[in-house]
């Protein structure tokens, strides 16, 4: 049995609705996590196909050229690595538009800045992860970002 883009996107989907339909915060992490696990499967797959048309480049030049167009998908891969606890927070008032994607808990579900992560956020390998977080996610809607970040990686298929 092979499994393509299609599995990506029902995981990503059924956890994204039950992300939504969460009772409590922690139903919320939890189920983030999961859509980020398929979220990062996706961006593997959008990786290889990629990687196929410029067999010769970097990895650098993957993230910053070959992949650039899709910087929400970028940060949202990259952000995966560390808890979901420590990367989003709820607030009660946010300066932010109300999005189009809510929990079923009162307030606003934002993505925090890096500066507040436990574990050291530097982009050593030059790739442009942390700056993609910061334009892309940090201070913005979690599910709305998440949700787009994964279109992104499905129209490059």
């Amino acid at each position: 049995m092979t499994t393509g883009p299609g599995s990506s996107q029902i995981g990503f989907e059924n956890a994204f609705r039950r992300a939504c339909e969460a009772g409590n915060a922690l139903e919320v992490e939890a189920e983030l996590s999961n859509a980020m696990h398929h979220h990062y499967r996706l961006f593997e797959r959008c990786w290889t196909v990629v990687k196929g048309r410029h067999p010769g480049a970097t990895k650098q030049e993957m993230h910053t050229v070959h992949l650039g167009a899709v910087p929400t998908a970028r940060a949202v891969a990259w952000v995966r690595q560390f808890d979901v606890h420590e990367t989003v927070e709820f607030t009660e008032f946010a300066d932010v538009y109300p999005g189009n994607y809510h929990t079923d808990i009162y307030g606003t579900l934002l993505w925090k800045p890096r500066s507040t992560f436990h574990y050291p956020t530097t982009d050593k390998d030059k790739c442009g992860f942390t700056g993609a977080y910061d334009q892309q996610l940090a201070g913005q809607l979690v599910l709305d970002t998440m949700r787009h970040g994964f279109d992104e990686l499905l129209a490059l298929l």
